[in-house]
Protein backbone atom coordinates (compact mmCIF):
# COMPACT_ATOMS: atom_id res chain seq x y z
CA UNK A 1 0.00 0.00 0.00
CA UNK A 2 1.27 3.50 -0.77
CA UNK A 3 2.47 5.55 2.17
CA UNK A 4 -0.07 7.93 3.63
CA UNK A 5 0.47 11.62 3.04
CA UNK A 6 -0.14 14.15 5.80
CA UNK A 7 -3.43 15.98 6.11
CA UNK A 8 -1.80 19.35 5.31
CA UNK A 9 -0.08 18.00 2.18
CA UNK A 10 -3.31 16.48 0.94
CA UNK A 11 -5.13 19.76 1.57
CA UNK A 12 -2.69 21.57 -0.71
CA UNK A 13 -2.93 18.93 -3.44
CA UNK A 14 -6.68 18.38 -3.30
CA UNK A 15 -8.06 21.79 -2.42
CA UNK A 16 -11.80 21.46 -1.69
CA UNK A 17 -14.00 23.10 -4.28
CA UNK A 18 -16.33 25.93 -3.35
CA UNK A 19 -19.89 25.52 -4.53
CA UNK A 20 -21.75 28.37 -6.20
CA UNK A 21 -24.22 28.33 -3.30
CA UNK A 22 -21.57 29.13 -0.70
CA UNK A 23 -19.31 31.45 -2.70
CA UNK A 24 -21.90 34.18 -3.31
CA UNK A 25 -24.05 34.79 -0.20
CA UNK A 26 -27.14 36.90 -0.72
CA UNK A 27 -26.53 40.64 -0.42
CA UNK A 28 -29.64 41.08 1.71
CA UNK A 29 -28.48 38.50 4.25
CA UNK A 30 -25.04 40.14 4.33
CA UNK A 31 -26.66 43.52 5.00
CA UNK A 32 -28.65 42.15 7.92
CA UNK A 33 -25.60 40.48 9.46
CA UNK A 34 -23.44 43.60 9.07
CA UNK A 35 -26.17 45.80 10.54
CA UNK A 36 -26.42 43.47 13.55
CA UNK A 37 -22.66 43.80 14.08
CA UNK A 38 -22.86 47.58 13.74
CA UNK A 39 -25.65 47.81 16.33
CA UNK A 40 -23.51 45.88 18.84
CA UNK A 41 -20.25 47.70 18.05
CA UNK A 42 -21.45 51.28 17.64
CA UNK A 43 -20.70 53.63 20.53
CA UNK A 44 -21.05 56.91 18.69
CA UNK A 45 -20.30 57.94 15.15
CA UNK A 46 -20.44 60.93 12.86
CA UNK A 47 -23.81 62.56 12.44
CA UNK A 48 -25.20 63.48 9.03
CA UNK A 49 -23.17 66.32 7.61
CA UNK A 50 -20.03 65.63 9.60
CA UNK A 51 -19.08 62.66 7.42
CA UNK A 52 -19.49 64.76 4.29
CA UNK A 53 -17.00 67.42 5.30
CA UNK A 54 -15.51 69.56 2.49
CA UNK A 55 -12.43 67.33 2.33
CA UNK A 56 -14.32 64.01 2.24
CA UNK A 57 -15.75 62.12 -0.72
CA UNK A 58 -17.23 58.69 -0.07
CA UNK A 59 -18.28 56.46 -2.97
CA UNK A 60 -21.13 54.08 -2.08
CA UNK A 61 -21.65 52.56 -5.51
CA UNK A 62 -21.99 53.27 -9.22
CA UNK A 63 -24.69 53.56 -11.84
CA UNK A 64 -23.54 52.72 -15.39
CA UNK A 65 -20.03 53.50 -14.19
CA UNK A 66 -20.89 56.91 -12.70
CA UNK A 67 -20.04 57.15 -8.96
CA UNK A 68 -22.79 57.62 -6.36
CA UNK A 69 -20.84 59.86 -4.01
CA UNK A 70 -21.47 61.48 -0.67
CA UNK A 71 -19.65 64.80 -0.46
CA UNK A 72 -20.45 68.40 0.33
CA UNK A 73 -22.84 69.78 -2.30
CA UNK A 74 -23.90 66.44 -3.81
CA UNK A 75 -27.48 65.30 -4.31
CA UNK A 76 -26.81 62.47 -1.85
CA UNK A 77 -25.77 64.92 0.88
CA UNK A 78 -28.76 67.15 0.07
CA UNK A 79 -31.12 64.19 0.48
CA UNK A 80 -29.56 63.23 3.82
CA UNK A 81 -30.23 66.76 5.06
CA UNK A 82 -33.85 66.56 3.92
CA UNK A 83 -34.31 63.13 5.50
CA UNK A 84 -32.89 64.37 8.80
CA UNK A 85 -35.32 67.30 8.72
CA UNK A 86 -38.17 64.87 7.97
CA UNK A 87 -37.37 62.12 10.50
CA UNK A 88 -35.24 63.97 13.04
CA UNK A 89 -31.67 63.42 14.12
CA UNK A 90 -30.90 59.65 14.22
CA UNK A 91 -30.42 58.47 17.80
CA UNK A 92 -28.64 55.21 17.00
CA UNK A 93 -26.79 53.54 14.16
CA UNK A 94 -29.82 51.49 13.07
CA UNK A 95 -31.73 54.69 12.35
CA UNK A 96 -28.66 56.17 10.69
CA UNK A 97 -28.32 53.07 8.48
CA UNK A 98 -31.92 53.44 7.31
CA UNK A 99 -31.57 57.16 6.58
CA UNK A 100 -28.31 56.73 4.69
CA UNK A 101 -29.81 53.82 2.75
CA UNK A 102 -32.80 55.94 1.72
CA UNK A 103 -30.47 58.75 0.73
CA UNK A 104 -28.36 56.35 -1.33
CA UNK A 105 -31.39 54.92 -3.13
CA UNK A 106 -32.67 58.42 -3.91
CA UNK A 107 -29.24 59.41 -5.21
CA UNK A 108 -29.10 56.24 -7.29
CA UNK A 109 -32.46 56.97 -8.94
CA UNK A 110 -31.47 60.62 -9.39
CA UNK A 111 -28.27 59.60 -11.19
CA UNK A 112 -30.25 57.23 -13.41
CA UNK A 113 -32.69 60.02 -14.31
CA UNK A 114 -29.89 62.51 -15.03
CA UNK A 115 -28.07 60.04 -17.29
CA UNK A 116 -31.31 59.14 -19.10
CA UNK A 117 -32.05 62.85 -19.58
CA UNK A 118 -28.52 63.45 -20.87
CA UNK A 119 -28.91 60.59 -23.35
CA UNK A 120 -32.13 62.14 -24.66
CA UNK A 121 -30.62 65.63 -24.96
CA UNK A 122 -32.78 67.19 -22.23
CA UNK A 123 -31.38 70.42 -20.77
CA UNK A 124 -32.34 73.59 -18.90
CA UNK A 125 -31.18 77.13 -19.60
CA UNK A 126 -28.54 78.94 -17.56
CA UNK A 127 -31.00 81.75 -16.82
CA UNK A 128 -33.49 79.24 -15.37
CA UNK A 129 -30.75 77.92 -13.07
CA UNK A 130 -29.96 81.48 -11.92
CA UNK A 131 -33.65 82.21 -11.27
CA UNK A 132 -33.98 79.16 -9.03
CA UNK A 133 -30.78 79.97 -7.10
CA UNK A 134 -31.71 83.58 -6.29
CA UNK A 135 -35.15 82.33 -5.22
CA UNK A 136 -33.69 80.13 -2.49
CA UNK A 137 -34.63 81.32 1.06
CA UNK A 138 -30.96 81.78 1.98
CA UNK A 139 -30.64 84.47 -0.70
CA UNK A 140 -33.86 86.32 0.18
CA UNK A 141 -34.58 89.02 2.74
CA UNK A 142 -37.57 91.22 3.46
CA UNK A 143 -36.87 93.36 0.39
CA UNK A 144 -36.29 90.58 -2.12
CA UNK A 145 -32.92 89.24 -3.32
CA UNK A 146 -30.11 89.59 -0.78
CA UNK A 147 -27.19 90.51 -3.06
CA UNK A 148 -24.71 90.48 -0.18
CA UNK A 149 -25.55 86.84 0.64
CA UNK A 150 -25.06 85.94 -3.03
CA UNK A 151 -21.68 87.63 -3.19
CA UNK A 152 -20.48 86.02 0.05
CA UNK A 153 -20.48 82.46 -1.31
CA UNK A 154 -17.16 81.13 -2.59
CA UNK A 155 -16.57 80.31 -6.28
CA UNK A 156 -16.39 76.59 -5.41
CA UNK A 157 -19.73 76.66 -3.57
CA UNK A 158 -21.28 78.69 -6.40
CA UNK A 159 -20.21 76.03 -8.93
CA UNK A 160 -21.52 73.20 -6.73
CA UNK A 161 -24.79 75.05 -6.22
CA UNK A 162 -25.29 75.68 -9.95
CA UNK A 163 -24.48 72.06 -10.77
CA UNK A 164 -26.88 70.73 -8.13
CA UNK A 165 -29.62 73.18 -9.14
CA UNK A 166 -29.22 72.27 -12.82
CA UNK A 167 -29.49 68.58 -11.95
CA UNK A 168 -32.58 69.21 -9.80
CA UNK A 169 -34.27 71.12 -12.62
CA UNK A 170 -33.50 68.37 -15.14
CA UNK A 171 -34.71 65.76 -12.63
CA UNK A 172 -38.00 67.65 -12.07
CA UNK A 173 -38.52 68.21 -15.79
CA UNK A 174 -37.97 64.51 -16.54
CA UNK A 175 -40.45 63.48 -13.84
CA UNK A 176 -42.98 66.03 -15.04
CA UNK A 177 -42.70 64.86 -18.65
CA UNK A 178 -42.99 61.19 -17.72
CA UNK A 179 -45.60 61.28 -14.98
CA UNK A 180 -47.79 64.30 -15.65
CA UNK A 181 -47.95 64.05 -19.41
CA UNK A 182 -51.14 61.99 -19.29
CA UNK A 183 -54.48 63.40 -20.28
CA UNK A 184 -57.66 61.40 -19.80
CA UNK A 185 -60.74 61.98 -21.88
CA UNK A 186 -64.24 61.90 -20.42
CA UNK A 187 -64.81 58.66 -22.32
CA UNK A 188 -61.78 57.03 -20.64
CA UNK A 189 -62.93 58.16 -17.21
CA UNK A 190 -66.39 56.80 -17.93
CA UNK A 191 -64.88 53.49 -19.03
CA UNK A 192 -62.89 53.13 -15.80
CA UNK A 193 -65.90 54.02 -13.68
CA UNK A 194 -68.18 51.64 -15.60
CA UNK A 195 -65.75 48.76 -14.98
CA UNK A 196 -67.22 48.46 -11.51
CA UNK A 197 -70.82 49.33 -12.33
CA UNK A 198 -72.12 45.74 -12.24
CA UNK A 199 -71.21 43.51 -9.32
CA UNK A 200 -72.14 39.88 -8.75
CA UNK A 201 -72.10 37.41 -5.87
CA UNK A 202 -71.73 33.64 -6.34
CA UNK A 203 -71.78 30.27 -4.68
CA UNK A 204 -68.56 28.46 -5.42
CA UNK A 205 -67.80 24.75 -5.55
CA UNK A 206 -64.03 24.45 -5.14
CA UNK A 207 -62.35 21.24 -6.24
CA UNK A 208 -58.82 21.58 -4.84
CA UNK A 209 -56.03 19.81 -6.70
CA UNK A 210 -54.62 18.58 -3.38
CA UNK A 211 -57.96 16.86 -2.75
CA UNK A 212 -57.45 14.09 -5.32
CA UNK A 213 -58.19 10.84 -3.41
CA UNK A 214 -55.39 8.53 -2.31
CA UNK A 215 -56.56 5.68 -4.53
CA UNK A 216 -56.15 7.90 -7.62
CA UNK A 217 -52.66 8.88 -6.45
CA UNK A 218 -51.81 5.20 -5.87
CA UNK A 219 -53.05 4.34 -9.38
CA UNK A 220 -50.69 6.95 -10.85
CA UNK A 221 -47.81 5.52 -8.80
CA UNK A 222 -48.55 1.98 -9.96
CA UNK A 223 -48.56 3.08 -13.60
CA UNK A 224 -45.20 4.85 -13.07
CA UNK A 225 -43.62 2.49 -10.57
CA UNK A 226 -40.05 2.91 -11.82
CA UNK A 227 -40.05 6.61 -10.89
CA UNK A 228 -40.62 5.74 -7.23
CA UNK A 229 -38.08 2.96 -6.79
CA UNK A 230 -35.67 4.12 -4.12
CA UNK A 231 -32.43 3.41 -2.34
CA UNK A 232 -30.42 4.98 0.45
CA UNK A 233 -27.23 6.75 -0.60
CA UNK A 234 -24.18 8.64 0.51
CA UNK A 235 -22.17 10.68 -1.97
CA UNK A 236 -19.00 12.67 -2.53
CA UNK A 237 -19.67 15.29 -5.23
CA UNK A 238 -16.30 16.73 -6.23
CA UNK A 239 -17.06 19.05 -9.14
CA UNK A 240 -16.01 19.42 -12.80
CA UNK A 241 -12.36 18.35 -12.35
CA UNK A 242 -12.32 14.63 -13.28
CA UNK A 243 -8.64 14.16 -12.38
CA UNK A 244 -9.20 15.53 -8.89
CA UNK A 245 -12.31 13.34 -8.49
CA UNK A 246 -10.27 10.25 -9.46
CA UNK A 247 -7.58 11.12 -6.91
CA UNK A 248 -10.17 11.51 -4.14
CA UNK A 249 -11.87 8.23 -5.08
CA UNK A 250 -8.44 6.56 -4.99
CA UNK A 251 -7.94 7.73 -1.42
CA UNK A 252 -11.01 5.69 -0.51
CA UNK A 253 -10.19 2.69 -2.73
CA UNK A 254 -6.62 2.52 -1.32
CA UNK A 255 -7.87 2.67 2.26
CA UNK A 256 -6.19 5.99 3.01
CA UNK A 257 -9.35 7.63 4.32
CA UNK A 258 -12.99 6.91 5.07
CA UNK A 259 -15.89 7.76 2.82
CA UNK A 260 -17.33 10.00 5.56
CA UNK A 261 -14.13 12.02 5.97
CA UNK A 262 -13.77 12.53 2.23
CA UNK A 263 -17.39 13.67 1.92
CA UNK A 264 -16.98 16.14 4.75
CA UNK A 265 -13.70 17.50 3.38
CA UNK A 266 -14.28 17.60 -0.39
CA UNK A 267 -17.96 17.31 -1.32
CA UNK A 268 -19.62 20.42 -2.75
CA UNK A 269 -23.05 18.88 -2.15
CA UNK A 270 -23.60 21.13 0.85
CA UNK A 271 -26.41 19.31 2.67
CA UNK A 272 -24.84 15.85 2.45
CA UNK A 273 -21.37 17.20 3.24
CA UNK A 274 -22.74 18.45 6.55
CA UNK A 275 -24.00 14.90 7.17
CA UNK A 276 -20.63 13.40 6.14
CA UNK A 277 -22.02 12.26 2.81
CA UNK A 278 -25.32 10.76 3.99
CA UNK A 279 -28.30 11.64 1.77
CA UNK A 280 -30.87 9.17 3.05
CA UNK A 281 -33.64 7.87 0.79
CA UNK A 282 -33.34 8.93 -2.85
CA UNK A 283 -36.03 8.26 -5.45
CA UNK A 284 -35.25 7.41 -9.05
CA UNK A 285 -37.15 10.45 -10.31
CA UNK A 286 -34.88 12.67 -8.17
CA UNK A 287 -31.69 11.02 -9.37
CA UNK A 288 -32.85 11.19 -13.02
CA UNK A 289 -32.51 14.96 -12.76
CA UNK A 290 -29.06 14.73 -11.17
CA UNK A 291 -27.27 11.93 -13.03
CA UNK A 292 -26.59 12.80 -16.67
CA UNK A 293 -26.32 9.34 -18.26
CA UNK A 294 -29.25 6.86 -17.97
CA UNK A 295 -26.79 3.94 -18.03
CA UNK A 296 -25.06 5.28 -14.91
CA UNK A 297 -28.41 5.56 -13.18
CA UNK A 298 -29.28 1.97 -14.10
CA UNK A 299 -25.95 0.74 -12.74
CA UNK A 300 -26.45 2.70 -9.51
CA UNK A 301 -29.80 0.97 -8.92
CA UNK A 302 -28.12 -2.41 -9.53
CA UNK A 303 -25.28 -1.72 -7.05
CA UNK A 304 -25.27 -3.90 -3.94
CA UNK A 305 -25.53 -2.55 -0.42
CA UNK A 306 -22.28 -1.06 1.00
CA UNK A 307 -20.68 -0.96 -2.48
CA UNK A 308 -19.14 2.25 -3.87
CA UNK A 309 -19.60 3.22 -7.50
CA UNK A 310 -17.05 4.43 -10.00
CA UNK A 311 -17.15 8.10 -10.98
CA UNK A 312 -20.54 9.26 -12.25
CA UNK A 313 -21.12 12.49 -14.19
CA UNK A 314 -23.79 14.61 -12.48
CA UNK A 315 -25.27 18.07 -12.90
CA UNK A 316 -22.85 19.36 -10.25
CA UNK A 317 -19.79 17.55 -11.63
CA UNK A 318 -18.09 14.21 -11.02
CA UNK A 319 -19.25 12.20 -8.02
CA UNK A 320 -19.11 8.73 -6.50
CA UNK A 321 -21.84 7.10 -4.44
CA UNK A 322 -22.11 4.52 -1.71
CA UNK A 323 -25.29 2.46 -1.56
CA UNK A 324 -26.33 2.35 2.10
CA UNK A 325 -29.50 0.35 1.40
CA UNK A 326 -30.11 -1.47 -1.89
CA UNK A 327 -32.87 -0.46 -4.30
CA UNK A 328 -36.45 -1.27 -3.24
CA UNK A 329 -39.79 -1.30 -5.01
CA UNK A 330 -42.40 1.22 -3.83
CA UNK A 331 -45.28 0.28 -1.55
CA UNK A 332 -48.25 2.40 -2.56
CA UNK A 333 -50.18 1.47 0.57
CA UNK A 334 -47.60 3.30 2.67
CA UNK A 335 -48.64 6.86 3.69
CA UNK A 336 -45.14 8.29 3.18
CA UNK A 337 -44.95 6.80 -0.30
CA UNK A 338 -48.37 8.23 -1.20
CA UNK A 339 -47.19 11.65 0.03
CA UNK A 340 -44.12 11.36 -2.22
CA UNK A 341 -46.24 10.43 -5.26
CA UNK A 342 -48.65 13.29 -4.55
CA UNK A 343 -45.77 15.79 -4.22
CA UNK A 344 -44.33 14.53 -7.52
CA UNK A 345 -47.70 14.95 -9.24
CA UNK A 346 -48.16 18.46 -7.88
CA UNK A 347 -44.78 19.49 -9.27
CA UNK A 348 -44.60 17.56 -12.53
CA UNK A 349 -48.07 16.16 -13.30
CA UNK A 350 -50.48 18.96 -12.43
CA UNK A 351 -52.37 18.25 -15.62
CA UNK A 352 -53.26 14.78 -14.31
CA UNK A 353 -54.61 16.29 -11.07
CA UNK A 354 -56.52 18.93 -13.04
CA UNK A 355 -58.04 16.30 -15.33
CA UNK A 356 -59.37 14.32 -12.39
CA UNK A 357 -60.86 17.33 -10.61
CA UNK A 358 -62.19 18.77 -13.89
CA UNK A 359 -64.11 15.52 -14.47
CA UNK A 360 -65.50 15.70 -10.92
CA UNK A 361 -66.52 19.33 -11.42
CA UNK A 362 -68.07 18.52 -14.80
CA UNK A 363 -70.21 15.73 -13.31
CA UNK A 364 -71.19 18.04 -10.45
CA UNK A 365 -72.31 20.85 -12.81
CA UNK A 366 -74.30 18.39 -14.93
CA UNK A 367 -76.09 17.05 -11.84
CA UNK A 368 -76.95 20.58 -10.61
CA UNK A 369 -78.35 21.49 -14.03
CA UNK A 370 -80.44 18.32 -13.81
CA UNK A 371 -82.17 19.72 -10.69
CA UNK A 372 -79.91 18.76 -7.75
CA UNK A 373 -79.06 21.26 -5.00
CA UNK A 374 -75.72 23.00 -5.51
CA UNK A 375 -75.15 23.25 -1.76
CA UNK A 376 -76.25 19.74 -0.81
CA UNK A 377 -74.26 17.61 -3.27
CA UNK A 378 -70.90 19.40 -3.52
CA UNK A 379 -69.15 17.31 -0.83
CA UNK A 380 -70.12 14.10 -2.61
CA UNK A 381 -67.93 15.22 -5.53
CA UNK A 382 -64.80 15.91 -3.40
CA UNK A 383 -65.59 19.64 -3.46
CA UNK A 384 -65.93 22.41 -0.87
CA UNK A 385 -68.67 25.03 -0.72
CA UNK A 386 -68.01 28.77 -0.39
CA UNK A 387 -69.64 32.10 -1.26
CA UNK A 388 -68.00 35.18 -2.71
CA UNK A 389 -68.41 38.82 -1.82
CA UNK A 390 -69.82 41.11 -4.50
CA UNK A 391 -67.22 41.86 -7.17
CA UNK A 392 -67.21 43.40 -10.68
CA UNK A 393 -65.21 42.38 -13.74
CA UNK A 394 -61.84 43.19 -12.20
CA UNK A 395 -59.33 41.58 -14.52
CA UNK A 396 -55.82 42.14 -13.24
CA UNK A 397 -57.05 42.92 -9.70
CA UNK A 398 -57.13 46.72 -10.14
CA UNK A 399 -56.79 48.33 -6.69
CA UNK A 400 -59.72 50.74 -7.21
CA UNK A 401 -62.19 47.84 -7.61
CA UNK A 402 -63.30 45.10 -5.17
CA UNK A 403 -61.14 41.97 -5.36
CA UNK A 404 -62.38 38.46 -6.09
CA UNK A 405 -62.51 36.69 -2.75
CA UNK A 406 -64.77 34.48 -0.70
CA UNK A 407 -66.74 35.58 2.35
CA UNK A 408 -64.31 33.71 4.61
CA UNK A 409 -61.51 35.91 3.23
CA UNK A 410 -59.84 33.19 1.18
CA UNK A 411 -58.97 34.32 -2.33
CA UNK A 412 -59.61 32.31 -5.46
CA UNK A 413 -56.08 31.72 -6.68
CA UNK A 414 -55.44 33.19 -10.12
CA UNK A 415 -59.08 34.22 -10.68
CA UNK A 416 -58.05 37.86 -11.07
CA UNK A 417 -55.89 37.01 -14.10
CA UNK A 418 -58.22 34.49 -15.74
CA UNK A 419 -60.27 35.73 -18.71
CA UNK A 420 -62.30 32.52 -18.73
CA UNK A 421 -63.24 33.07 -15.07
CA UNK A 422 -64.75 36.51 -15.68
CA UNK A 423 -66.26 35.54 -19.03
CA UNK A 424 -68.01 32.55 -17.47
CA UNK A 425 -69.01 34.37 -14.26
CA UNK A 426 -70.62 37.30 -16.05
CA UNK A 427 -72.37 35.37 -18.83
CA UNK A 428 -74.72 33.20 -16.74
CA UNK A 429 -78.13 34.16 -15.41
CA UNK A 430 -79.38 33.88 -11.83
CA UNK A 431 -79.43 30.29 -10.51
CA UNK A 432 -77.42 29.06 -13.50
CA UNK A 433 -74.02 27.42 -13.09
CA UNK A 434 -70.84 27.79 -15.10
CA UNK A 435 -68.85 25.06 -16.77
CA UNK A 436 -65.74 24.07 -14.74
CA UNK A 437 -63.04 26.76 -14.65
CA UNK A 438 -59.41 25.78 -14.04
CA UNK A 439 -57.51 28.10 -11.70
CA UNK A 440 -54.05 27.61 -10.24
CA UNK A 441 -54.94 25.46 -7.23
CA UNK A 442 -58.59 24.68 -7.93
CA UNK A 443 -61.18 23.76 -10.48
CA UNK A 444 -64.30 25.81 -9.67
CA UNK A 445 -67.97 25.89 -10.63
CA UNK A 446 -69.96 29.08 -9.93
CA UNK A 447 -73.67 29.58 -9.31
CA UNK A 448 -74.99 33.16 -9.57
CA UNK A 449 -76.78 34.27 -6.40
CA UNK A 450 -77.33 37.98 -6.98
CA UNK A 451 -76.41 40.97 -9.17
CA UNK A 452 -76.41 44.67 -8.29
CA UNK A 453 -75.30 48.07 -9.63
CA UNK A 454 -72.68 50.09 -7.77
CA UNK A 455 -73.84 53.50 -6.56
CA UNK A 456 -73.00 56.85 -8.15
CA UNK A 457 -70.69 57.88 -5.30
CA UNK A 458 -68.49 54.84 -5.90
CA UNK A 459 -68.26 55.62 -9.62
CA UNK A 460 -67.29 59.21 -8.84
CA UNK A 461 -64.59 58.02 -6.43
CA UNK A 462 -63.14 55.72 -9.12
CA UNK A 463 -63.06 58.58 -11.63
CA UNK A 464 -61.09 60.69 -9.13
CA UNK A 465 -58.47 58.15 -8.06
CA UNK A 466 -57.72 56.45 -11.40
CA UNK A 467 -55.41 59.23 -12.69
CA UNK A 468 -53.43 59.14 -9.44
CA UNK A 469 -53.14 55.37 -9.56
CA UNK A 470 -51.94 55.35 -13.13
CA UNK A 471 -49.33 57.97 -12.34
CA UNK A 472 -48.18 55.68 -9.53
CA UNK A 473 -48.06 52.69 -11.88
CA UNK A 474 -46.11 54.75 -14.40
CA UNK A 475 -43.64 55.87 -11.73
CA UNK A 476 -43.07 52.27 -10.66
CA UNK A 477 -42.54 51.18 -14.26
CA UNK A 478 -40.05 54.00 -14.91
CA UNK A 479 -38.15 53.10 -11.74
CA UNK A 480 -38.02 49.41 -12.70
CA UNK A 481 -36.80 50.34 -16.16
CA UNK A 482 -34.08 52.70 -14.97
CA UNK A 483 -32.84 50.64 -12.03
CA UNK A 484 -31.80 47.61 -14.02
CA UNK A 485 -29.52 45.57 -11.70
CA UNK A 486 -27.08 45.15 -14.60
CA UNK A 487 -26.39 48.91 -14.39
CA UNK A 488 -25.92 49.09 -10.62
CA UNK A 489 -22.87 48.48 -8.46
CA UNK A 490 -24.21 48.57 -4.90
CA UNK A 491 -21.47 48.70 -2.24
CA UNK A 492 -23.59 50.53 0.31
CA UNK A 493 -23.47 48.06 3.21
CA UNK A 494 -19.73 47.46 3.02
CA UNK A 495 -18.93 51.19 2.77
CA UNK A 496 -21.35 52.15 5.54
CA UNK A 497 -19.93 49.50 7.88
CA UNK A 498 -16.37 50.64 7.18
CA UNK A 499 -17.10 54.28 7.93
CA UNK A 500 -19.29 53.72 10.98
CA UNK A 501 -17.61 50.74 12.63
CA UNK A 502 -14.24 52.53 12.45
CA UNK A 503 -15.23 56.20 12.10
CA UNK A 504 -11.86 57.73 12.91
CA UNK A 505 -9.97 55.60 10.40
CA UNK A 506 -12.68 56.15 7.80
CA UNK A 507 -12.54 59.92 8.12
CA UNK A 508 -8.76 59.85 7.91
CA UNK A 509 -8.99 57.76 4.77
CA UNK A 510 -11.64 60.05 3.32
CA UNK A 511 -9.56 63.15 3.95
CA UNK A 512 -6.72 61.57 2.03
CA UNK A 513 -8.88 61.13 -1.09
Amino acid sequence: MASKESGSDRKKRLQPKTSMWTSRPALYIFSVIVLAIIVVSFVGGPIIGQVASPSTTIEFGRYRGRPIELAQGTYFQNQLTQLQEQFGRPSNVSEMFEIYRMGFERALLHTAIIMEAEDSGMSVSSSRVSERIVGLPRFQDGNGVNRQALSDISPEERMDLRRLMRENLVHDKYIEDILTGFEYSDEEMSFFADQGSIERRFRVARFALDGVPDDEVADFGTQNEELFRHLELSSVVVGPDREQAEQILSLYRDGEDTFENLAEEFSIHEESAQERGARGRQYRHELEREILEPEDLDRLFETAEDEVTDLIDTEAGYAFFRVDAAASDPDFEDDDMLAEVRAYMEEFERGTLEDYMFAQAEDFAFTVRDGASFEEIVEGYDGRLAETNFFPINYGNQPYLPAVETVDGEGLSDAQSSESFFRSAFSISEDEVTDPIVLRDYVVVLELIEERESDAAEKEMIAQIVPQLYQQFQAQEVERSLLDPAHIEDNFTAVFSRYFLQPEQAQAGGAAQ
